[in-house]
């Protein structure tokens, strides 16, 4: 993966999470259908491990 696609990914990994705090009041309100809600809890999820996870490469890339 080129750095360029690494920096595409992240922004859109970003992108989720920054949906997922727009959401927030619906979520708390009970406002989302619970299936709505698992997949945008599901996602966002993911994004977060995903996010951990180039850090820790570009941490241990950075090292060498």
């Amino acid at each position: 993966m080129t750095k360029e696609d690494r920096e595409v990914e992240r922004e859109r990994l970003t992108q989720v999470g920054r949906e997922f705090d727009k959401q927030a009041p619906a979520r708390h309100r009970g406002d989302l259908p619970k299936d709505e809600q698992a997949v945008i809890n599901a996602e966002a999820k993911d994004a977060h491990a995903r996010l951990a996870e180039m850090a820790k490469e570009d941490k241990a890339q950075q090292e060498k």
